[in-house]
Protein backbone atom coordinates (compact mmCIF):
# COMPACT_ATOMS: atom_id res chain seq x y z
CA UNK A 1 0.00 0.00 0.00
CA UNK A 2 0.74 3.31 -0.93
CA UNK A 3 0.92 6.46 1.98
CA UNK A 4 -0.46 9.53 0.16
CA UNK A 5 -0.92 13.30 1.30
CA UNK A 6 -4.10 14.81 -0.15
CA UNK A 7 -5.99 18.43 -0.06
CA UNK A 8 -8.76 18.86 -0.95
CA UNK A 9 -11.86 20.50 -0.04
CA UNK A 10 -14.24 19.72 2.49
CA UNK A 11 -18.16 20.07 2.74
CA UNK A 12 -20.10 21.30 5.87
CA UNK A 13 -23.28 21.59 7.04
CA UNK A 14 -25.51 22.47 10.01
CA UNK A 15 -28.62 22.20 11.25
CA UNK A 16 -28.31 25.71 13.30
CA UNK A 17 -30.32 28.58 12.12
CA UNK A 18 -28.36 31.00 9.93
CA UNK A 19 -29.07 34.20 8.45
CA UNK A 20 -28.72 34.52 4.69
CA UNK A 21 -25.42 36.74 4.67
CA UNK A 22 -23.27 34.59 7.48
CA UNK A 23 -24.43 31.59 4.90
CA UNK A 24 -23.14 33.41 1.81
CA UNK A 25 -20.28 33.86 3.39
CA UNK A 26 -19.29 30.47 4.47
CA UNK A 27 -16.57 28.56 2.50
CA UNK A 28 -15.33 24.80 1.90
CA UNK A 29 -12.58 24.14 4.49
CA UNK A 30 -9.02 23.34 3.26
CA UNK A 31 -8.33 19.62 4.51
CA UNK A 32 -5.03 18.01 4.65
CA UNK A 33 -5.62 14.07 5.41
CA UNK A 34 -2.46 11.98 5.42
CA UNK A 35 -3.18 7.98 5.01
CA UNK A 36 -2.94 4.24 3.49
CA UNK A 37 -4.41 4.52 0.07
CA UNK A 38 -6.73 1.53 -0.23
CA UNK A 39 -8.75 1.61 -3.04
CA UNK A 40 -9.26 4.34 -5.81
CA UNK A 41 -11.58 4.65 -8.72
CA UNK A 42 -12.54 7.45 -11.13
CA UNK A 43 -14.97 8.61 -8.61
CA UNK A 44 -13.47 8.95 -4.91
CA UNK A 45 -10.46 7.17 -3.15
CA UNK A 46 -10.55 6.00 0.32
CA UNK A 47 -7.55 5.77 2.83
CA UNK A 48 -6.89 4.74 6.60
CA UNK A 49 -4.60 5.80 9.26
CA UNK A 50 -4.44 2.29 10.62
CA UNK A 51 -5.22 -1.30 9.53
CA UNK A 52 -4.58 -4.63 11.33
CA UNK A 53 -2.31 -7.29 9.39
CA UNK A 54 -4.26 -10.19 9.55
CA UNK A 55 -3.56 -14.03 10.96
CA UNK A 56 -3.66 -16.72 8.61
CA UNK A 57 -7.60 -17.20 7.55
CA UNK A 58 -8.40 -13.20 8.90
CA UNK A 59 -9.51 -10.76 7.00
CA UNK A 60 -7.39 -7.19 7.11
CA UNK A 61 -9.40 -4.50 8.95
CA UNK A 62 -9.03 -0.77 8.58
CA UNK A 63 -10.09 2.15 11.07
CA UNK A 64 -9.81 6.31 10.81
CA UNK A 65 -11.08 5.95 7.14
CA UNK A 66 -12.00 8.34 4.49
CA UNK A 67 -13.62 8.43 1.77
CA UNK A 68 -12.70 11.58 -0.56
CA UNK A 69 -14.40 12.13 -3.74
CA UNK A 70 -11.90 13.39 -6.16
CA UNK A 71 -13.70 16.62 -7.47
CA UNK A 72 -13.15 17.95 -4.26
CA UNK A 73 -9.10 16.77 -4.20
CA UNK A 74 -7.19 19.94 -5.02
CA UNK A 75 -3.82 18.07 -4.01
CA UNK A 76 -2.53 14.07 -4.20
CA UNK A 77 1.02 13.15 -3.86
CA UNK A 78 2.59 9.90 -2.65
CA UNK A 79 5.24 10.26 0.54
Amino acid sequence: MKQVKITWLDHMGDSAWIDQESLQELMPAKAVSIGWLIYETDLALIICSSYIEPDAGSIKEYGGWDLILKSCILDKKEI
